[in-house]
């Protein structure tokens, strides 16, 4: 496998996995993408086993369950366990912490919440500038999530950067407003 199968021609700059491929296959991808110089972000649902020399080949992972001590020990550098409407747990080299869910939010539907993408494209940002504060993509993938169950299904209401901190109740009160 090379670094231009795994993203059609375009070198990629983040490589996202979940484990719902043959093990092999997702092993195969993050070893790709390690060798190339791609981080890895890793959701490990469902949970399978990989082998333990692919740990160390991942930046960052993302769960349900409190596994962040666990994951740590075999060297994933950047863990966030999600803990739904409790906000989430973070943990890296720098330190660890827990980020409050946000509560201003109308939640109509918790599919695909849209933390995980939140907090990619605040790490995205932030490496861009050469910078990481876990905490703060953390803090923007809970902002995120709370944006996106305000809606039904989890395609439709994917937010742009400037939506992340305005709710829907804002939203529908400026409508009115216009009306």
């Amino acid at each position: 496998m090379t670094l231009e199968s795994l993203g059609g021609g375009v070198a990629s700059d983040l490589a996202i996995a979940q484990l719902e491929l043959r093990r092999d296959t997702i092993e195969q991808v993050i070893e790709t993408a390690y060798r190339e110089g791609v981080e890895v972000l890793l959701n490990p649902s469902p949970a399978h086993y990989l082998m333990p020399e692919i740990y160390p080949m991942i930046a960052h992972l993302t769960g349900w369950t409190n596994v962040a001590e666990y994951f740590l020990n075999l060297r994933v550098k950047n863990i966030v366990i999600n803990l739904a409407e409790k906000g989430a747990y973070y943990s890296n080299e720098s330190g660890s912490g827990y980020v409050k869910a946000e509560k201003n939010c109308t939640v109509i539907d918790t599919s695909g919440t849209g933390f995980v993408g939140g907090y990619v494209a605040q790490y995205m940002a932030q490496k861009q500038k050469g910078e990481w504060d876990i905490k703060a993509a953390v803090q923007y993938g809970c902002k995120a999530s709370a944006r996106v169950i305000e809606h039904l299904g989890c395609l439709h209401p994917i937010v742009w950067a400037d939506e992340v901190d305005i709710p829907l109740k804002s939203k529908e009160a400026e409508k009115t407003q216009e009306i």
